[in-house]
């Protein structure tokens, strides 16, 4: 049997040899030319749809489904620790600084003496008109009783009327003696209270200036420091905040926003929660010529902070929700954005963009753009190809592309 069929091919071969020799150059030429034409025609069909494929709905990698999505938006911006309200502790006394009765960290009471100026000159003047004030009152007592004798003795004639009116003089002026001494009294007592120093609210001791044997006094500084005034003796915050200094772009992205921690740039890991406590009523101007609104942020547990720390802080805005699309499935059209509907025309379809993020866009939904609306992901429809689009850089580099497959594929 293969003998049979390799002698049928042989002669059939020798068959077609012959007349295609004995043929004419007309017939040959002709011949040529449609096997050439036929070539050509099936090469340039498979370029053409290698170069240019068409966007169909029946192609299902190139069009995708709009579902129902959200996505939620983060902003970060440096801020620094800053106390809620700092008090400079002065003494309105000029004296020496005697006792310190708190250091620095330590909590305070309102109302707590936290430091004492030197009173020994203010206790011996007190205790010395004490004693002028009681002989004064013995005195007022014994001319009282004096008085109460030498009345009757007036009302009877025994004893002159010059003489009981001289007696009364004397008893006015101890009392405006007695009267003097008690407004002096009272003087020093005041000055005594001055030289005790006393936390004005519960709060923490942040800085120490004047130590025993400091001399301070209402004209004069306790410290050299730029942090502290004139007869300054400590520092004391009620509780600490962070400061942001926000870009009026952001303002209200802050207000709005669902959740705010922060935490030290030293370790980003500690998370702390924290909550807007107020917008502060004027506007700054950065060291980047920004104008700038500060607002001022309660956190909950100042532990990982300290006065003058470089914080973090990191604000979850509310989440967006809408129609959950590629990112670059959005095209623009006369100025507008909208995605193309996943049919032979790509009709165009304005959309308005909420959002984005990890390359995923929200758009609004509306009639014409619904849950379960098929979008093209390819951008744009294809254009004909043109000459000089087949052989521009384009082109030629799709053509490079395709060169290693069969065409006959």
């Amino acid at each position: 049997m293969p003998r049979v069929t390799l002698k049928l091919i042989s002669r059939s071969y020798r068959a077609i040899s012959r007349r295609f020799l004995l043929a004419s150059p007309t017939k040959i030429f002709t011949l040529c030319g449609l096997v050439l034409l036929s070539t050509c025609g099936i090469s340039g069909f498979w370029m053409f749809t290698r170069l240019y494929p068409q966007n169909t709905d029946t192609n299902n990698s190139q069009c995708l489904t709009a579902k129902p999505n959200e996505i939620s938006e983060v902003i970060n911006i440096n801020g620094l620790i800053n106390p809620s309200i700092l008090v400079n502790l002065t003494s309105e006394k000029t004296g020496s600084v005697s006792v310190l009765h708190v250091k620095e960290g330590d909590l305070v009471k309102k109302g707590q003496l936290v430091a004492s100026l030197d009173m020994k000159d203010i206790d011996v003047q007190i205790r010395n008109k004490n004693a002028e004030l009681r002989a004064l009152r013995q005195k007022s007592q014994k001319l009282q009783n004096r008085a109460n004798r030498i009345q009757p003795l007036t009302s009877q004639g025994i004893i002159p009327i010059m003489d009981m009116e001289k007696f009364e003089i004397e008893i006015f002026d101890n009392r405006v003696n007695m009267a003097r001494l008690e407004s002096e009294l009272v003087n020093l007592l005041r000055d005594r209270a001055g030289s005790l120093i006393t936390s004005p609210f519960d709060g923490i001791v942040a800085q120490i200036f004047a130590y025993p044997g400091t001399f301070v006094s209402p004209m004069t500084s306790a410290s050299e420091s730029d942090q502290s005034t004139k007869s300054t003796i400590m520092q004391i915050y009620s509780r600490l905040q962070v400061v942001v200094n926000s870009p009026e772009a952001i303002v209200f992205d802050i207000l709005g926003s669902k959740e705010i921690t922060v935490s030290p740039t030293t370790d980003t890991r500690i998370k702390i929660p924290a909550r807007i406590d107020r917008v502060m009523p004027y506007v700054i101007q950065t060291k980047d010529k920004v104008n700038a609104i500060p607002i001022r942020i309660d956190i909950a547990d100042p532990r990982p902070f300290l006065l003058g720390m470089g914080v973090e802080v990191t604000i979850a805005k509310n989440p967006l929700k809408g129609l959950g699309v590629k990112t670059h499935s959005i095209v623009r059209k006369n100025g507008k954005n909208g995605l193309l509907a996943c049919n032979p025309s790509l009709d165009f379809k304005e959309v308005q963009v909420l959002g984005e993020a990890d390359g995923i866009t929200i758009v609004k939904e509306h009639e014409l753009v619904k849950p379960g609306f098929r979008y093209s992901v390819v951008g744009a429809m294809q254009k004909s190809p043109w000459i000089f689009d087949f052989f521009g850089r384009e082109g030629l580099n799709k053509l490079k592309e395709g060169m290693d497959s069969n065409p006959l594929e």
